[in-house]
């Protein structure tokens, strides 16, 4: 994976083309710690790596079945900012969140502050809009958070360099983040319940 021609693509999944391409704006992407140490060549990874000796794994909240991608940005700027899409396998579901996971914190959705981030795009001929890209939807809660759109199947996040939604908390130039969407509403029951 590391050795892809383009330092800010990489592929989601290489045994499926069609999955599409994890993308960052600037840095270097590459597989994410549990990826990698699990010997995995993509950066889908499966919920029980992440769990391994790991807490709040189950809490009541569903994943929305487009799998756990987990990836890091490297050779940003110290405290600077990358935004990253995530191409998912399956549309957004009804009231979508995006989810983080570390090891202090276990399961946590992901807030949009402090130059954190959330946009969400529909596939354009089976490609997710690059991160610069207009197509972002960013309609917002009450409380001014952004929020994501039922039905989208790109999710754009970003992520500030040692900020609460770097998995490392660190201002180092890397950012970590395992992560998934998942419904923090009613699960849907048939083919027009997205």
């Amino acid at each position: 994976v590391d050795g892809n021609v383009e330092p800010t693509r990489n592929r989601r999944d290489y045994s499926d083309p069609a999955a599409g391409d994890i993308v960052s704006n600037v840095g270097k992407l590459v597989l994410g710690n549990t990826a990698f140490t699990t010997g995995n060549s993509v950066f889908v990874v499966p919920e029980d790596d992440i769990a391994q000796d790991r807490v709040n794994l189950v809490d009541g909240i569903q994943h929305s079945g487009g799998g756990i991608l987990d990836f890091q940005v490297a050779d940003l700027p110290v405290g600077g900012s990358v935004q990253v899409v995530l191409p998912q396998a399956v549309p957004l579901p009804n009231v979508p969140i995006y989810r983080k996971f570390t090891e202090a914190n276990g399961w946590f959705p992901f807030s949009a502050t402090s130059g954190n981030a959330l946009a969400s795009a529909k596939r354009v001929a089976g490609i997710c809009p690059d991160p610069g890209d207009v197509a972002y939807d960013s309609p917002v809660d009450g409380s001014g958070n952004t929020i994501l759109v039922a039905g989208d199947d790109c999710i754009r996040v970003t992520i500030v360099d040692g900020g609460s939604m770097d998995g490392d908390s660190v201002r180092n130039g890397v950012v970590f983040d395992p992560g998934t969407a998942a419904s923090d509403g009613p699960v849907p029951v048939g083919p027009g319940d997205v």
